[in-house]
């Protein structure tokens, strides 16, 4: 570990739970994580920052927060082999118990929210758990509900909505060779090795639209595809055919997006989500 440049803010006793935000040049995102973690009302966490090797001024604000916070943080600037192999980082990092990944940008949906947790996070029958999301767009804001069931077709949650236990994350890390969906892999082997999860149906956190699988939905489809391949012996043909239709709706919806101009794309998007 002695090659990563890490800074420890306070070192404490083993945390509950490790808060693990990957960021690359993302200075503005990185900031408004930082402070939402440091606002939280909590006494037994820690924030883990893997930094991709930013030159946008995040390295120098790591070194900054340094001397200013109370608070237990632990950073590393340096390249890396893309956002999974940044993930893993953090999980072979933190010391907590339980891991919630909060990318930089992303925040906790209210600062009492680690303690109206407190009793899953101190169950041990229960491997993971998620809940919904807040998804932000420029004009409005909509809710991702979780869903239970049909856990084949893609994750069934936003992954900043999901504690999951570190000897897990530590036992099957995420494939690196899958470049959009690793965390779609992970969830397929809980789910293969009889892992307890459940679905709490509260809002855990706040992110904005256009993450990386939300960008690239044709790609993540056939990976998608890729990954449940690997934990199946037969792919049924209806299956098959709902991952291509869905390859077919990512290419549907980039085209538009390339050939309509910005506002009528937003137009549509609000049509979809019923905004007003």
């Amino acid at each position: 570990m002695n090659k990563y440049k890490i800074f420890i803010l306070q070192h404490l006793e083993s945390p509950l739970i490790s808060v693990v935000t990957i960021t690359f040049n993302n200075l503005t995102g990185l900031k408004k994580t930082v402070n939402n973690y440091k606002n939280l009302i909590t006494s037994n966490s820690e924030l883990i920052v893997i930094d991709g090797g930013s030159t946008d001024g995040s390295e120098k604000y790591l070194t900054t927060i340094k001397s200013l916070s109370n608070d237990s943080i632990k950073t590393i600037s340096e390249k890396d082999n893309g956002i999974y192999d940044a993930m893993n980082k953090g999980v072979q990092l933190a010391r907590g118990e339980w891991i919630v990944f909060m990318n930089s940008g992303d925040t906790f949906s209210e600062n009492s929210i680690l303690i109206s947790l407190d009793y899953l996070l101190q169950n041990n029958q229960t491997a993971a758990f998620y809940g919904d999301t807040k998804i932000e767009y420029s004009e409005f804001s909509r809710i991702q509900k979780a869903f239970t069931g049909n856990y084949w077709k893609s994750l069934p949650f936003i992954h900043q909505s999901f504690y999951c236990k570190r000897e897990l994350l530590l036992a099957h890390p995420f494939n690196t060779n899958y470049k959009i969906c690793a965390d779609y892999d992970f969830y397929l082997w809980l789910v293969s090795q009889n892992k307890q999860i459940k679905n709490i149906e509260m809002i855990l956190s706040c992110v904005s639209s256009g993450g990386k699988s939300d960008i690239n939905r044709t790609r993540a489809s056939l990976e998608k595809l890729k990954i449940y391949r690997s934990y199946t012996k037969h792919v049924s043909l209806s299956k098959l055919f709902y991952f291509y239709m869905e390859f077919f709706k990512g290419l549907f919806v980039r085209i538009i997006k390339l050939i309509f101009p910005k506002f009528l794309v937003k137009l549509l998007t609000k049509f979809k989500y019923r905004v007003s």
